[in-house]
């Protein structure tokens, strides 16, 4: 983040809008990613339930300051962020919701976990809102982070058998592999180990 806040401002780029995430706000003790907003106070390493977070809140922090320093060309360079909330998914994913439509079993942690699962769209129509609101110089945006989330959070077994549901649905049965079987993997064991 450091370098490529130099390299806008040796380059005089005017706008940077960031991408981070809601790990960047959720600390060991709260729900992970859920009811978040733009007031929740900022992880660190001490508090954040894994790196991601830390490092996130650290990149945040980081391009909040460099808001309104000067380039090269004596201008103002502008900095404004973009946190989804929970786990991205939709078409090419390749980590989630791809995957899953790839394997005959996709195997998965905590099902009466609750997500907030983000449809990738809204997350670009969340980047492209904020770009066109520093475009137009909107009061209040610059030096701002930005929440993104469907809001209808939801237990992980929920989400994965509407993806089952989809693939039933809509899915062409010769393009994917056979039916969807989700194997929800106990949490204990893997925490013991």
């Amino acid at each position: 983040s450091e370098n490529v806040l130099k390299a806008c401002r040796e380059e005089n780029v005017d706008i940077v809008v960031v991408t981070s995430s809601s790990h960047a706000t959720t600390d060991e003790h709260s729900q992970p990613r859920l009811l978040r907003d733009e007031s929740s106070p900022y992880v660190v390493r001490e508090t954040a339930h894994n790196h991601y977070g830390w490092t996130k809140a650290a990149a945040d922090l980081l391009c909040l300051k460099a808001n309104g320093s000067i380039k090269k060309d004596n201008t103002k360079l502008r900095v404004s962020i973009v946190r989804p909330c929970s786990g991205v998914f939709g078409g090419d994913d390749r980590i989630s919701f791809e995957k899953a439509m790839d394997l005959t079993t996709y195997p998965g942690l905590g099902a009466k976990r609750i997500m907030d699962w983000v449809y990738v769209e809204n997350v670009v129509l969340g980047h492209l809102l904020l770009e066109n609101a520093m475009q137009r110089q909107v009061e209040g945006v610059d030096g701002e982070a930005f929440n993104i989330s469907n809001n209808e959070a939801c237990r992980n077994e929920d989400f994965w058998f509407s993806v089952v549901k989809t693939i039933d649905m809509y899915c062409d049965k010769d393009k994917i592999k056979s039916n969807l079987d989700f194997v929800f993997i106990p949490e204990s064991p893997l925490w013991a180990i």
